[in-house]
């Protein structure tokens, strides 16, 4: 390839030409201006083009609701509910709403035109103050420029203040005087915690998508008919109430509950697998909370005590799989050894989970999607997770990877399982157990695997032709996956999974632990060598309720 050749001449004057100013300085420079300027001036003729110009592009935003960012706009600039309704009810279609807004805020004495651009701002409209600002600085110009203006005060005020209709003009009261400081409009929640505590036992809030609707409904209709009564919040109730700061106002909703219940349907699953970014984000409150809290959140958390040593600790894992037979492994492994909980995971791949203890009946402790369990004694620290996967696990993998070099993890363990209809003739004739390990547990590990009689995964034929071969684990979900991401970072790791089929996967369980235990010696055993085992309460419902007896 040949290098273009530049020329001298014109590489010194784009040197020299500067870019465009930040937006941040226009807004400045703007703003120092406006403060000087009432903004009754813009149903003056000097600001009927602004005007125009703020009415379009606020108006016109293609948010999913009708006019939904003349509201919040409404609300920044200190209007009342009361009124933000009667321009809604009231005035639609006479003028564009916008128009009233800006009518209403030119009421007050102190409604400068910079307080317009600190609005603009506070609802993250940062495009229609890079629209306006030619306009906008013209305005300005126009006002300063013409001596004959009334200066009151350090600020431009027209002669003649436009007419609002009465509902629109600030509140009149005798007996106290009203702040209208734009800077103290105070943000007022529909719902208080310390009555509802009150009156309810508890209170859940029930999200859902538009496919759940009438089964949240329903369930709000049970809860609250309950005595006591179970407190619900479904957002969509508190819609017509929220005209601005819907963020926070479903924010102050997680400090008065107690529960969160998503009603989990395909419409909840799409949103959360399927997100896309703007695609129906304002349309309710609900697909709000879908949208910022659920699917547009892929954030990951780790909660741990803060100074937690877990230097040279092995981590031990199920991957989710054919019968979940390594999560019921990990199950007998935390009962079994009464292990303590001492953190999670918050991670939106997994369905949300919460629910009692499921190790102690007794216990105040609850169980989510994704726990961590320790046991100091022989240094593990164990994770287990109860819920299936709806999202791809990347950004898990990474955290796991992230968790394993931050906390200096010796190794890690992850149990799965793999179809037994796919085992070849080999594998039929011996034990249903494989193992397959990172080269650096090979060589610290291999001569006891070799004593212990274990079998590594034998690679199968890529295809009938090729004579190619490829380690699979069929049915094993994520393990090889996690496994190879961890051998690439040089992290001892090593798969131990059972051959199984689906249905009663316990027995399975058992075999797994038992068959794992010989290497790492975590379970007290008896004489015969098998481990003296504790299963959770929680299995008594494995596969459900027991059946009424009123069926026989």
């Amino acid at each position: 390839m040949y290098a273009r050749k530049l020329n001298p001449e014109l590489e010194k004057l784009r040197e020299e030409v500067l870019g465009p100013p930040s937006l941040e300085t226009v807004v400045r420079n703007v703003e120092e201006a406006a403060s000087k300027i009432h903004s009754s001036f813009l149903f003056e003729n000097e600001g009927k083009e602004l005007l125009q110009k703020l009415c379009l592009f606020l108006s016109a935003t293609a948010s999913g609701k009708s006019y939904g960012d003349w509201q919040k706009f409404a609300a920044v600039l200190g209007l009342m509910t009361e009124q933000i309704k009667c321009i809604d009810y009231d005035f639609k279609g006479l003028q564009d709403p916008t128009y009233y807004v800006l009518l209403a805020f030119s009421q007050l004495a102190e409604a400068t035109m910079d307080k317009i651009i600190i609005a603009l701002q506070k609802i993250d409209r940062p495009d229609v103050i890079n629209r306006v600002t030619d306009c906008f600085n013209y305005f300005i110009q126009d006002i300063v420029q013409n001596r004959s203006l009334n200066l009151k005060d350090g600020i431009y005020k027209s002669s003649t203040s436009p007419r609002a209709p009465l509902v629109l003009c600030p509140v009149i009261q005798k007996h106290h005087e009203i702040n209208q400081s734009l800077a103290k409009v105070p943000y007022k929640p529909n719902i208080t915690c310390q009555s509802a505590s009150l009156k309810y036992g508890s209170i859940a809030m029930l999200t859902f998508a538009n496919d759940g609707r009438r089964t949240a409904e329903e369930i709000a209709r049970i809860f609250r008919s309950k005595n006591p009564k179970i407190g619900v919040i479904i957002l969509q109730e508190q819609e017509k109430h929220v005209y601005s700061k819907a963020e926070e106002f479903i924010e102050d909703c997680f400090k008065q509950v107690n529960y969160i219940v998503p009603i989990l349907t395909v419409g909840y699953l799409n949103k959360i697998n399927n997100y896309v970014e703007g695609e129906n984000d304002n349309t309710d409150l609900d697909s709000k909370y879908l949208s910022k809290y659920v699917a547009h959140n892929n954030e990951i958390m780790i909660d741990l005590p803060k100074g937690i040593d877990l230097t040279g600790y092995t981590l031990i894992l199920p991957s989710v799989a054919v019968g979940n037979v390594g999560q019921l492994t990990v199950d007998l492994l935390i009962s079994s050894l009464e292990l303590r909980r001492v953190g999670r995971i918050f991670d939106t791949s997994f369905i949300p989970l919460v629910g009692p203890d499921p190790y102690n009946e007794t216990s105040q402790d609850i169980g989510t999607s994704v726990d961590f369990y320790i046991y100091e004694e022989k240094k593990v620290i164990v994770l287990q997770i109860r819920s299936p996967l709806v999202l791809r696990p990347s950004n898990f993998f990474i955290e796991v990877l992230n968790f394993v070099t931050d906390y200096k993890i010796g190794k890690v363990i992850i149990l799965t399982s793999s179809f037994g209809h796919e085992k070849n003739d080999e594998q039929i004739r011996t034990v249903p157990f494989r193992y397959l390990a990172t080269e650096n547990v090979k060589a610290e590990y291999g001569k006891q695997f070799e004593d212990m009689s274990w079998i590594a995964l034998e690679p199968k034929m890529l295809d009938d032709f090729s004579g190619q071969t490829v380690l699979k684990i069929h049915g094993g979900g994520y393990a090889k996956t996690l496994f190879e991401l961890l051998g690439r970072n040089n992290i001892q790791c090593i798969i131990v999974l059972k051959f199984c089929s689906e249905g009663d996967n316990m027995p399975d369980a058992i075999e797994l632990i038992n068959y794992f235990n010989k290497w790492i010696r975590l379970v007290p055993v008896d004489e015969r060598n098998a481990c003296k085992l504790k299963f959770p309460p929680s299995w008594k419902f494995l596969f459900g309720n027991i059946p009424p007896r009123e069926l026989y």
